[in-house]
């Protein structure tokens, strides 16, 4: 079984509002991980915290987050 292709649906500079938004996606069922999340530099040296969701999610999860605001 092969691994869903991932594709990235915002960076946040702020790991915060990162960690909020795959709240936000999981209380919905979509599956979700943050890279950069643990890298003290990553909001500021590496463009950010990226959200990463399985491609055949992703429509589903930018009208999630696009509907509340985050």
């Amino acid at each position: 079984m092969s691994e869903p292709e991932l594709v990235e649906i915002a960076v946040y500079d702020n790991p915060y509002a990162a960690q909020r938004a795959r709240a936000l996606l999981e209380s919905g069922d979509i599956p979700c991980f943050l890279f950069g999340e643990h890298s003290p530099y990553a909001w500021n040296d590496t463009g950010g915290v990226r959200l990463m969701v399985p491609a055949s999610a992703r429509d589903e999860a930018r009208d999630i987050l696009r509907d509340l605001g985050a």
